[in-house]
């Protein structure tokens, strides 16, 4: 699909000035499709005073700064206000709203609300998604010791009732991520949990209404990685204090006027599962910002019935995540409104997607239990990730690694493939390892006439994965009693009750950084992850706590390697494949910098039409 491996953080850090990134959109074009450019994967420093540039590999340009403003400033075509668009996505939320409360989804009825509804303390640059930039904050600071932030909160910024917007608001919505009042999940953010100081009242204070200090536990290399992620989307107090106080918690309700925020756009309909209409924030602290009118997204969940709504002019984007085009729609597309008419970046899915194996109980457990060691092993040797990529994401996707496989600074492809027994579907060497796994399961007496009998649970929606893998399984004579719970919220609990002996989770990147595995994946469900697995090593539990801190590149590779190591031979939980995914929108988008990954922000507040 062309995409862009080696995709990091190319930090420029914008502190102590009103940067905003906004000398607008219009400054420059944005690309209109994945850029080529292979970006380093630089570490964030942890410096000794306030934060630095990051300085690019050689031969990538790092955009000089632009001049403090909060009102465009175009050198380029210039900006045309009004219009609006409309963008078919699969589902639109099922109710599902409040961006703390982690069932809001990716794309667009995820991010594409988080990032248009609700604003960011500091985000990445709308123009390039590799910089970092003022949002609510007009500055910042790190402390010499890298364990403190402080960020100054503009003044004067209105939600799109007219409330006034303090420090104290945001520092709620972090505390929400952090204390998870009301059992809240907040499973996007368990990094934020992670790093920031458990202390009640240190770890995050509002030290006035312009004021808001984060503190960590120690300094902690990966935490503006987190912190940027546009899962991190700022909510007005007023209205998510008052659901937490509920005393049961329940999702934001448009109904009773709390869906707010201090966004570009502000709700005008709401109607789960079907559509959500934004309008453009006249009041909006970005001055200058929107230049939409609006915008809507619309459930399509039908392929064709979104390809005709496209070709017909009646919605201008087809997003991503079971609504994404396929190569086929883009063919289709493009040949009946010419190449010039619409743009279809390829979108990298950064995460991990596989099969837990319940180790709490047999025939896969206990951890160091010969038998159920080997039964594990077996799966992991014989597992075809390749096929399971053809099959499942017609070949457009990539393996899934214990850490994404453009991360050349941990392990380039070969390396993954050369090193970790299974990952090489090469025919002759996936024959060899078949052949390897098979006799483990002779071994213990398994055969094609004495199959080992297992339970699996699957999401239906992810039914075809699952489909696959049993295949898969049955190369090694494990007959698996294939279990279709109705959504991925019944899938959760039989996960994390531990009612399966496989199953299946698919975890998009919370943020992009190893720590984006450590501690939005691999941690255990009770602690922020998605492992259901019921095991954690202790010696991979140590050795990412050592590497939190780690400011050396080249030092936290060899860390994270010795964990890769581990958890491929724990075999605890079978990394497959995950998918490369396709937006299609028009070319009379302007100044649109899509996301080239699918948990970059989507916001539109930059965005004009081409008349």
């Amino acid at each position: 699909m062309g995409l862009v491996l080696a995709l990091g953080l190319l930090f420029v850090l914008a502190c102590g000035s009103s940067d905003d990134s906004a000398a607008p959109a219009a400054e420059k074009a944005a690309p209109t499709a994945t850029p080529t450019t292979q970006l380093a994967v630089p570490e964030l420093k942890v410096p000794t005073a306030t934060p630095t540039a990051v300085p690019p590999k050689a031969g990538v340009t790092v955009a000089a700064k632009p001049k403090p403003t909060n009102t465009p400033v175009p050198t380029g075509p210039k900006p045309v206000y009004g219009g609006t668009v409309a963008i078919a996505e699969g589902g639109v939320g099922g109710g599902h709203r409040d961006p703390v409360g982690g069932r809001a989804g990716y794309a667009w009825d995820g991010l594409g609300i988080n990032g248009n509804l609700w604003s960011q303390v500091i985000r990445f640059s709308l123009a390039d998604k590799q910089t970092v930039e003022n949002d609510l904050a007009e500055s910042w600071s790190m402390s010499d010791d890298g364990k403190s932030y402080t960020f100054k909160i503009r003044s004067g910024i209105k939600d799109h009732e007219g409330n006034a917007f303090t420090a104290k608001d945001a520092a709620y919505t972090l505390y929400r991520m952090v204390e998870r009042p009301n059992g809240i999940s907040s499973k996007r953010q368990g990094c934020m949990r992670a790093y920031v100081d458990p202390t009640p009242g240190v770890g995050i204070e509002a030290t006035s209404d312009t004021e808001l200090v984060v503190r960590l536990s120690a300094p902690r290399t990966a935490f503006l990685a987190c912190f940027i992620s546009p899962w991190t989307a700022i909510t007005p107090m007023k209205y998510v204090k008052a659901i937490d106080d509920s005393g049961t918690y329940r999702d934001l309700d448009f109904s009773k006027g709390e869906l707010m925020g201090t966004g570009a756009f502000k709700v005008k309909d709401d109607q789960p599962d079907n559509m959500i209409e934004l309008e453009k924030h006249n009041d909006f602290f970005h001055d200058g910002y929107p230049y939409l009118d609006g915008y809507t997204i619309y459930a399509i969940p039908d392929a064709n019935t979104r390809v005709a709504a496209f070709l017909s002019g009646k919605v201008d984007y087809i997003g991503l995540f079971g609504n994404a085009p396929t190569p086929a729609d883009v063919d289709k597309i493009k040949k009946q409104l010419g190449d010039d008419k619409v743009v279809d970046p390829k979108v990298n899915a950064n995460g991990w997607r596989g099969f837990p194996l319940n180790v709490m109980k047999a025939p896969f457990g206990p951890v160091g239990d010969p038998k159920a060691d080997d039964l594990r092993n077996a799966i992991q040797w014989a597992a075809d990730r390749e096929e399971f990529n053809k099959l499942g994401f017609n070949g457009t996707g990539h393996l899934s690694l214990p850490y994404f496989i453009g991360w050349d600074w941990i392990y380039t492809k070969d390396q993954w493939l050369k090193e970790y027994k299974g990952f090489d579907s090469t025919p002759a060497v996936k024959k060899a390892a078949l052949a390897d796994a098979q006799a483990l399961m002779t071994k213990h007496g398994y055969s094609k006439d004495n199959p080992l009998k297992v339970q699996f649970v699957c999401a239906t929606g992810n039914r075809k994965d699952c489909e696959i893998f049993d295949q898969q399984l049955e190369r090694i004579w494990i007959e698996a009693d294939l279990q279709l719970a109705p959504d991925y919220g019944s899938a959760d609990q039989a996960g994390a009750s531990g009612d399966f002996q496989i199953i299946q989770i698919s975890k998009g990147l919370s943020f992009q950084d190893p720590d984006g595995y450590n501690v939005s994946t691999y941690l255990l469900k009770a602690d922020g992850g998605r492992n259901y697995s019921g095991w954690i090593n202790p010696e991979w539990k140590t050795l990412m706590d050592s590497q939190l801190t780690m400011n050396d590149q080249a030092e936290r590779a060899k860390v994270l390697r010795k964990m890769a190591r581990i958890f491929h031979d724990d075999a605890t939980m079978i990394g497959m494949a995950r998918p490369g995914v396709i937006g299609l929108y028009r070319a009379t988008w302007q100044n649109w910098t899509p996301p080239i990954v699918h948990t970059d922000s989507y916001s539109l507040e930059r965005v004009w039409l081409k008349k």
